[in-house]
């Protein structure tokens, strides 16, 4: 639940460094060397990120050093670099996204009110709202804002604060005008939209070059916490029969598990896109999670991932998947446990019980945040940014589907997993099938344990061998799919009506301030 007025009021210097490295900086000195061994320059690549100072866009890191080792870094990004973590850049790189996403809707909408009114009235109209120049200032209306983005900048509001203090960026936030604003500390002179959109190149290409993520400790992980998670919330699934085989001791058994493509026959991305996905090894009775790591990859590959992942540079691409990783895991848990409950699907493709692992996902990756493990492992606020961020990709994919595909997803979606989509449009493009299930994560993620217990409960507490044999009414009002409703209504602003459907909904519904229902 967001306290609007504590926004601004929590210190700068009470957040912690995680105790799991799950990213780390990478040791520029040691990669100096080995290209020094293999007859290669001997210029690190630190000295290639700042051997011109307009290759910064924004920053003025400075030139790197002629002399010993430890000064090829520029000093100012050394400073950067030893007083953040490698997480705290990935979620500056978010607040900047969404802040270009906010300004360029709102440009978007002011535009379309302007080409309502006379033409002898535009001009004068567009200088009144001060959008008559190319370049605005930066203004962030944060009630426009969806729940997560509010849970996000509330969360992380310490980190967001002191990393861009390093980066001479004041974050502002006025309570008064309930909007947020970037300004440049030295200049005092509030940014423009080219300004962020520079500073968000510089950002990534910082994390492209020095950032390494553990995409397999992120993984396990959450894998860790949805064990502890599921353990405790599925007692009636435990195998009595096998003392010491319980729920706990096989989600703790899926291990992650990097693709690493056959390089005879070529890029092995390109026809396989499956990012992330639950695999059972029969023979061994072994069972992992699969995933891609970009530093197994080619060039053509990794340009398949990123156009995959509408990423425009790696270094986006590099924190993106970092955020993916932890919340599909938890999909892929729910899908592995499917199997451990006895549950199968009679489809082929088990569309059925891809739905049954989507719709408890997102709830359950919210709840495992806020596990001890996880929390240890990740900043403050990274739950709800990669929320956020899974929002804002899922509206996306939704615009950019055709009429068709969307009546299949809708079609799919309100009978609960029983009517599978189309062949042809959907299950054989492997791309299009991904998004749907990730698209259905967040239509159906709570932040609320009790709205978690009931999903879970649905799933498997009532079911029988087949899993298409269920009773919705069973689920609660609050939590069922309203038929024919799109997804874009999720990207709406807090609303502070409590009505019985949003208590429902809510940890402490004795709140004045209240969640819509996410469906």
């Amino acid at each position: 639940m967001i306290n609007m007025a504590s926004l601004p009021t929590v210190p700068s210097s009470t957040h912690t460094t995680p105790q799991t490295t799950v990213a780390r900086f990478v040791g520029f000195e040691k990669k100096a060397e080995k290209k020094e061994k293999k007859g290669g320059s001997n210029t690190s690549v630190s000295q290639q990120a700042s051997s011109s100072s307009e290759k910064w866009r924004y920053f003025q890191f400075g030139q790197a050093g002629e002399g010993a080792e430890e000064d090829r870094i520029p000093p100012l990004l050394c400073n950067l670099l030893s007083r953040c973590s490698p997480l705290h850049l990935a979620q500056i790189s978010t607040l900047f996204e969404f802040v270009i996403d906010a300004m360029e809707t709102k440009r978007a909408r002011l535009s379309r009110e302007s080409e309502k009114k006379m033409k002898k009235n535009n001009r004068l109209w567009e200088k009144k709202e001060g959008w008559g120049v190319a370049d605005p200032v930066v203004v962030w209306d944060f009630t426009s804002a969806n729940r997560f983005q509010l849970g996000f900048l509330h969360a992380s509001q310490d980190v967001l604060r002191s990393t861009l203090g390093m980066l001479g960026i004041a974050f502002t936030v006025n309570l008064g005008k309930k909007n947020i604003m970037l300004e440049s500390i030295p200049d005092k002179l509030p940014l423009r939209i080219s300004d962020v959109r520079a500073a968000a190149l510089d950002v990534e290409r910082i994390i492209e070059h020095f950032v390494e993520f553990d995409y397999r400790s992120i993984i396990s992980t959450m894998v860790e916490g949805c064990a502890t998670v599921l353990a405790e919330r599925c007692e009636y699934l435990e195998d009595e029969s096998a003392p010491g085989a319980g729920i706990r001791a096989f989600v703790s058994g899926m291990k992650p598990k990097a693709i690493v493509f056959d390089k005879s026959e070529g890029d092995g991305l390109r026809t396989s896109r499956h990012i992330c996905r639950y695999y059972y090894q029969e023979p061994e009775d072994q069972h992992y999670i699969l995933y891609v790591d970009p530093k197994h990859l080619n060039a053509n590959e990794v340009h398949s991932l990123m156009k995959d992942m509408r990423c425009e540079r790696k270094g986006q691409l590099q924190w993106k998947l970092a955020y993916y990783y932890a919340s599909f895991a938890c999909r892929e848990v729910i899908l592995g446990l499917q199997r451990y409950a006895k549950l199968r699907d009679s489809d082929k493709f088990g569309w059925c019980s891809e739905f049954n692992a989507s719709f408890a996902a997102g709830s359950l990756f919210m709840i495992t945040a806020k596990g001890r493990s996880v929390t240890r492992a990740f900043d403050s606020g990274f739950a709800f940014a990669v929320t956020a961020c899974w929002l804002r990709d899922s509206i996306a994919r939704w615009r950019s589907w055709k009429s068709n595909i969307k009546n299949e997803f809708l079609r799919w979606r309100d009978s609960y997993g029983v009517q599978s989509p189309n062949v042809l449009t959907v299950t054989a493009n492997t791309n299009v099938s991904r998004e749907f299930k990730e698209v259905m994560c967040v239509e159906s993620c709570f932040n609320s344990s009790w709205a978690l217990q009931k999903q879970l409960d649905f799933l498997f507490r009532d079911r029988e061998i087949n899993v298409r044999k269920f009773d919705v009414s069973d689920l609660p009002l609050a939590i069922r799919h309203r038929k024919g409703s799109r997804l874009p209504v999720l990207n709406c602003p807090v609303s502070t009506t409590v009505t019985p459907r949003n208590i429902d909904c809510c940890e402490t519904p004795y709140s004045t301030v209240c969640y819509a229902s996410t469906v």
